[in-house]
C-alpha cells in the first residue's frame, strides 16, 4: 500500500484508552460481582476478542457511545478454546482464568518469560494449574488463587505487576509486592478497583534544593534494588462504579514523532492534559525539543504540535519501562533530529519484546536513518533527509503504526506491505490517520 504525505494538513485526534489499559480495567471489572462502567474505550477488533473471552465466563458487556459496562453478576468458569489474537490478551486471560476454579483456556504457541513468571506466581498463591498438550493444548484451573504472599519482583518478572495485583486482589487478604520501579501507568486503575491498594516509595525523597540534588547525583548512595512497596489488601472493591481511562499516549507519541518534522503539518491532541504529556513518552519528546502548545479554539481544548527543532538526547530505561513499545516513536523523532540519541528501552525486556524492537529498528533503517542496536536500547544519529524503501510490518501493529506515522512528515512517500493489524488495534484513530496519508483513488485506478 502506498502512503503519501499530504501537502498541507491539520490532524485532530482524540484517541480512546490504549489497549493494555482497557485489558487491565476490564480484567479487574470481571473479578467483581457488581457492574463497572469503563469510559473512553473504542470497540476495536482487538477489544472484541477481549469481550469474547469475557463472554466465555458469562460476563456481559453492554456498549455505549463512549464506553462499556462490564457486568459479572452471573459469571462462570472461563471456557475458551479459540486461538488468542495477541500475546497481551493471552497473558491476562491466564491470570483471570486462575481466579475461577474450573476454567479452561487455549494455549498460545510460544509461552515467554512474562507468562512463565505469572504462572509461577499464581502457583505460589495456591492456584493449581494443569497444562495439557495435544492438538488443542490448554490450561485447566483445578484450584484458584487463595494464598496471601509477599512477592519480590526480579528482572524477568518486572512486567507482570498488573497480573500480580489482579490475582492478589481476588484473595481478599493482605498481599505485598516489592517493585523495581517507583510507579506504574496502571496505578489509577489499581486504586479504583482494589479496596486496600497502597504504594510507598522505598527511596529517599528528592531534595527541594537544586544544589543538594546535584551533589546527590555526584555521590549517589547505595540503594536497594527495589524502589517501591505495594500493599494489596481488602479484596476487590465490590460496588458498582464508573472509571474514565486516560487517552492513548503511546499512539499520540508516534503521531507527534511523524508530524514534528514537517512545517506544513499540524497535529491537535484533543482533551489531552498536562499530565498526559509529562509522565508519558510524550514527555520524552518534549525533552527532545518538541513543543506542545496549549490549544483552545472552537470548543476544542488540548495541545497543538507542529514542526520543532528536535535534538538528540539520552533516554534512561526508567523513563520508558511502562511504555516499551514507545521506543519506535522516539527513534522516529530522533532519526530526523540534530545529533545522536541513545534510547535505553529496558534491560528487563522479554525475548518477544526484543524481537519487536528489532522489527521497529529495521523500519527506521529502511527509511535511510542511521540506527544501531545496543544491549538495552538503540543509538540513532539524526539526518536531514530520509526516503523510504518498501516496509514490511510482519503482522505487527506497532510496525504498521510506525510506518504510517512516518508518512506524516518524516518521508514524503512510503510503501507498506500490510497495515491491517494497525486498524485492528487502534480502530477509528488509525483509520483517520490512514485517510489522511492515503492517496485518493482516481477513476483510472478503479
Amino acid at each position: 500500500m502506498l502512503l503519501l504525505r499530504p501537502k498541507d494538513y491539520t490532524l485532530l485526534i482524540e484517541p480512546p484508552a490504549d489497549y493494555n489499559s482497557v485489558m487491565t480495567a476490564c480484567a479487574f471489572a470481571a473479578c467483581k460481582l457488581e457492574p463497572t462502567t469503563i469510559l473512553n474505550i473504542e470497540r476495536t477488533a482487538a477489544v472484541r476478542q477481549l469481550e469474547e473471552f469475557l463472554a466465555s465466563g458469562n460476563i456481559q458487556c453492554c456498549w455505549s457511545n463512549d464506553g462499556v459496562t462490564v457486568d459479572p453478576g452471573a459469571k462462570k468458569p472461563f471456557i475458551y478454546s479459540q486461538r488468542f489474537g495477541n500475546y497481551d490478551l493471552f497473558s491476562y486471560a491466564v491470570t483471570m482464568a486462575a481466579t475461577v476454579a474450573g476454567s479452561s483456556i487455549a494455549l498460545i504457541d510460544d509461552v515467554d518469560e512474562t507468562v512463565q513468571m505469572t504462572v509461577l506466581a499464581l502457583r505460589r498463591m495456591g492456584a493449581e494449574l494443569e497444562f495439557l498438550g495435544g492438538k488443542k493444548s490448554r490450561m485447566e484451573v483445578k484450584k484458584p488463587v487463595s494464598h496471601e504472599i509477599k512477592y519480590y519482583l526480579k528482572r524477568e518478572s518486572a512486567k507482570i505487576v498488573p497480573h500480580l495485583v489482579l490475582a492478589m486482589s481476588t484473595i481478599g487478604g493482605k498481599c505485598e509486592l516489592f517493585d523495581l520501579f517507583g510507579g506504574s501507568r496502571f496505578d489509577d486503575i489499581f486504586q479504583h478497583f482494589v479496596a486496600g491498594f497502597e504504594r510507598k516509595s522505598l527511596r529517599d525523597d528528592e531534595p527541594e534544593d537544586e544544589l543538594e540534588r546535584r551533589l546527590r547525583k555526584r555521590t549517589p548512595t547505595q540503594a536497594g534494588e527495589y524502589r517501591s512497596h505495594l500493599t494489596i489488601a481488602g479484596g476487590v472493591n465490590d460496588t458498582a462504579s464508573t472509571i474514565t481511562l486516560r487517552p492513548d499516549t503511546e499512539l499520540a507519541t508516534y503521531l507527534v514523532a511523524g508530524v514534528d518534522n514537517y512545517s506544513r503539518g499540524k497535529l491537535i491532541l484533543k482533551n489531552f492534559s498536562s499530565v498526559d504529556i509529562s509522565d508519558t513518552p510524550l514527555g520524552q519528546l518534549r525533552r527532545m525539543g518538541v513543543e506542545f502548545i496549549p490549544y483552545n479554539q472552537n470548543e476544542v481544548k488540548g495541545y497543538l504540535v507542529k514542526k520543532s527543532a528536535v535534538k538528540g538526547r539520552r533516554v534512561a530505561y526508567e523513563q520508558l519501562h511502562d511504555y516499551p513499545d514507545a521506543v519506535g516513536a522516539l527513534a522516529l523523532a530522533a532519526s530526523v533530529g540534530e545529533g545522536t540519541s541513545v534510547i535505553r528501552s529496558s534491560p528487563y525486556n522479554t525475548n518477544r519484546e526484543e524481537a519487536r524492537r528489532r522489527r521497529l529498528c529495521d523500519i527506521i533503517r529502511s527509511l535511510g536513518a542511521k540506527i544501531a542496536e545496543i544491549d538495552d536500547g538503540l543509538v540513532v544519529e539524526g539526518r536531514k533527509e530520509l526516503s523510504a524503501d518498501l516496509v514490511k510490518t510482519e503482522g505487527d501493529a506497532l510496525c504498521a503504526l510506525l510506518a504510517t506515522a512516518a508518512a506524516l512528515g518524516v518521508v514524503d512517500r512510503i510503501e507498506v506491505d500490510d497495515i491491517s493489524d494497525g486498524v485492528a488495534r487502534w480502530g477509528e484513530s488509525f483509520n483517520r490517520l490512514l485517510q489522511l496519508v492515503s492517496p485518493p483513488v482516481t477513476e483510472s485506478a478503479i
